[in-house]
């Protein structure tokens, strides 16, 4: 995936955990006194595995990607927790994340596999299972980019991106890259010739015209000297 791509991704797996976190901040006091530790279990390995997911990506195009907000925020709550499900997530601080709205990881209707839904139904029928479980997220994400939000910025989707994921490039790409950068430095070559020509015009003029003025200024000349050639000493000189 490009950086593009890969930040659209994890936005949507934070989206995620921020609805499976939300149902858990529902549920009622008996499912979570019965159901609750499973249901920790399940977030948990949620969390873990956005966590390599995000990982991987940062590794994979280090300047570009930014990790969302909400993902940030109950990772470093399930590192403060040991990620053990026998320990309660503390509501306070958990309703603060979820209160923490950001454009990266927005609420959707709907998630495919959204096995924290109804999930005093499904605990109740014991018809909560983890196989198979990221190949149906990545399966589920090719169907649901066309509703999840697209990135308004990246991190560093910049000039210089290019050249740090240079690998992400087309044998085409690269070519067309090349051709570009090769136009830029000739124009460029010639623009700068053009700019040190003008430069040195208006340097000879002002050597011209401080000859004139103190020439006038000199009362043993008269009349004032008028020769306006520029000094034989070159005193401005710019190498091209």
């Amino acid at each position: 995936m490009t950086p593009y791509e890969s930040q659209w991704f994890i936005n949507y797996l934070s989206s995620r955990l921020r609805a499976a976190a939300f149902e858990y901040k529902t549920l009622t006091d008996e499912c979570l006194k019965s159901n609750g530790r499973e249901f920790r279990e399940l977030l948990w390995r949620d969390v873990v595995w956005t966590h390599a997911i995000v990982g991987f990506i940062g590794l994979r195009h280090p300047p570009s990607v930014e990790p969302p907000p909400f993902y940030k925020g109950l990772t470093l709550l399930g590192v403060q927790l040991n990620f053990n499900d026998a320990v309660p997530i503390p509501q306070n601080e958990l309703l603060a994340l979820l209160m923490a709205t950001s454009s990266m990881d927005q609420d959707i209707e709907l998630y495919v596999s959204a096995w924290w839904k109804d999930y005093e139904l499904k605990a109740a029928k014991g018809k909560s299972s983890s196989r198979g479980y990221e190949d149906s997220v990545i399966a589920g994400w090719e169907q649901q980019r066309k509703v999840f939000p697209k990135p308004k910025t990246l991190c560093a989707l910049r000039t210089s991106s290019v050249a740090a994921h240079i690998d992400t490039l087309s044998i085409k790409e690269l070519h067309t890259a090349s051709s570009s950068i090769v136009r830029f430095e000739d124009a460029l070559r010639l623009e700068m010739r053009s700019t040190l020509r003008s430069m040195r015009r208006v340097w000879t003029e002002i050597q011209r015209f401080d000859i004139l003025i103190r020439s006038l200024e000199n009362p043993n000349l008269s009349p004032p000297h008028l020769n306006l050639d520029a000094p034989p000493t070159d005193t401005f000189n710019l190498k091209s």
